[in-house]
C-alpha cells in the first residue's frame, strides 16, 4: 500500500519530532540506575536494565533488558525481547516483539511486524503483520495483510485488511491456511476494505483537487524560487534530484545528531518541522518546478494545476506511482536544496576596484 508507505514515513518523522519536544524532560536523567534511559545513534543495543523509561531514537535498536517504565521508540529495524512495566508505543520499518517480550499496552506501526511476546492489549498498524505469543486483553489491527499463527492467544482481535488473513504454523512456514484453521476463529471479527488501487482510484477526484489547490498555494506563496529552481533543473536534471534525494535522507539523520547535546534540541525541533512541511508539501512544489520547465510559456497558475493533476493521476497506478512518488519526493526536495544552497553564496560586490600599491 502506497499510501500506507506515505503515512508510515510521516508517522516516524513525527514519532522523531515528538521524541525532541520531549528531550528537556529526560535531560538530567540519561542514566539507567533508577531514572529514564534517553539514546540515539546509530546502532543501539540496551542490555542493562532501564529504571525508568526508554526513549530511543536509531537506525537498529535491539532492546533485551528489563525495562521497569515505559518504551517510545524509532527505528528502522527494532527487535523487542525484554519485560516492560508499562506501555510500549515504538514505529519502524521492522519491527518485532519476541518470545520475552512482556508488557501492558502496546501499540506498533511498522512496515512489517512480528509480534511473539506478551501483553494486555495490541494495536498494530502496518503493511504485513504475523500475530503470534498472547495477548490477554484486545487485539486491534489495520494492515495489507494480516497472518495469524497458530499458537496465539487472545480474548478477542478486531482485523481490517484488504487481504482474508491467513494462519501459519510457524513463521518459516509457507503451507498459508485459511482464518476457519485458527483455534480462536470466533474470537475474530474481520473488516475487509478495498484495495489500495481501488480505494485511490475512488478518491482520485478529491485528490486531485487538492493537489491543484495546493500547488496553485505554492505558486502563489513562492514567486522566485520555481524559476530558480527550473533552471537548475534544466541545466543539470541529475545532479539537481541527487541533492533532492540526499536531503530527503540526511536531514532526519542530522535532526538526530542535533539531539545528542541538549542544548541544541531546539535547532532539532526546527529542523524536522522545516522537513515535515516539506515532506507533506514536495508533491506540489515539484508540480510547480516541472511546469516551468514542460509548461514555460504558459500561465504559471493554469501550468502548475495541469501539472500537478497529471501527477495525481500518476501517482496511484500501480508499481509505476512508486516511481513516480519517488522522482516527484526528489525534485521537490532539490528545489528546496537549491534555495538553502542560494541563500548560502556569498555576496560579491560590484563597486570600483581600488588599488592599495605604495
Amino acid at each position: 500500500m502506497k499510501r500506507c508507505g506515505k503515512m508510515m514515513f510521516v508517522g516516524l518523522v513525527a514519532l522523531l519530532l515528538l521524541s525532541a519536544l520531549m528531550l528537556p524532560a529526560f535531560a538530567e536523567t540519561e542514566t539507567a540506575d533508577g531514572g529514564d534511559l534517553l539514546r540515539a545513534a546509530d546502532e543501539l543495543k540496551v542490555t542493562d536494565s532501564v529504571g525508568g523509561d526508554l526513549l530511543a531514537l536509531a537506525m537498529n535498536l535491539t532492546v533485551q533488558g528489563e525495562v521497569k517504565g515505559s518504551i517510545r521508540a524509532c527505528a528502522t529495524e527494532m527487535l523487542l525481547n525484554g519485560a516492560v512495566g508499562r506501555n510500549v508505543t515504538v514505529a519502524g520499518m521492522t519491527v518485532k516483539c519476541d518470545e520475552q517480550f512482556d508488557a501492558k499496552d502496546v501499540k506498533i506501526a511498522g512496515n512489517q511486524v512480528v509480534f511473539l511476546g506478551t501483553c494486555d492489549t495490541l494495536s498494530v498498524y502496518g503493511e504485513t503483520v504475523y500475530i503470534g505469543g498472547t495477548v490477554r486483553e484486545k487485539v486491534v489491527c489495520e494492515a495489507g495483510q494480516v497472518i495469524f499463527l497458530e499458537d496465539a492467544k487472545f480474548a478477542s482481535a478486531e482485523v481490517t485488511s484488504s487481504s482474508d488473513p491467513l494462519v501459519v504454523s510457524g513463521l518459516k512456514d509457507n503451507s498459508y491456511k485459511s482464518l476457519d484453521s485458527l483455534a480462536l476463529r470466533e474470537a475474530v471479527t474481520f473488516k475487509k476494505t478495498r484495495s489500495a488501487f481501488v480505494s485511490d482510484l475512488i478518491s482520485l477526484p478529491f485528490t486531485m483537487l487538492a493537489a491543484v489547490a495546493v500547488a496553485l498555494l505554492v505558486t502563489l506563496v513562492l514567486r522566485r524560487m520555481p524559476d530558480r529552481a527550473s533552471r537548475q533543473f534544466k541545466a543539470h536534471p541529475i545532479s539537481f534530484c541527487l541533492r533532492g534525494f540526499a536531503a530527503m535522507l540526511l536531514i532526519p539523520l542530522a535532526a538526530i545528531l542535533f539531539l545528542l547535546p541538549a542544548i541544541t534540541w531546539p535547532i532539532s525541533v526546527a529542523i524536522l518541522l522545516l522537513y515535515l512541511v516539506v515532506f507533506l508539501l514536495a508533491n506540489a512544489i515539484a508540480a510547480v518546478v516541472l511546469s516551468r520547465v514542460w509548461l514555460a510559456k504558459w500561465n504559471p497558475f493554469l501550468s502548475a494545476a495541469l501539472v500537478a493533476a497529471v501527477i495525481a493521476i500518476l501517482s496511484i497506478l500501480p508499481y509505476v506511482g512508486l516511481l513516480v512518488d519517488l522522482i516527484v519526493m526528489t525534485v521537490g526536495f532539490g528545489a528546496v536544496a537549491s534555495l538553502i544552497r542560494k541563500r548560502r553564496e556569498p555576496m560579491v560586490s560590484a563597486g570600483p576596484e581600488m588599488d592599495f600599491r605604495v
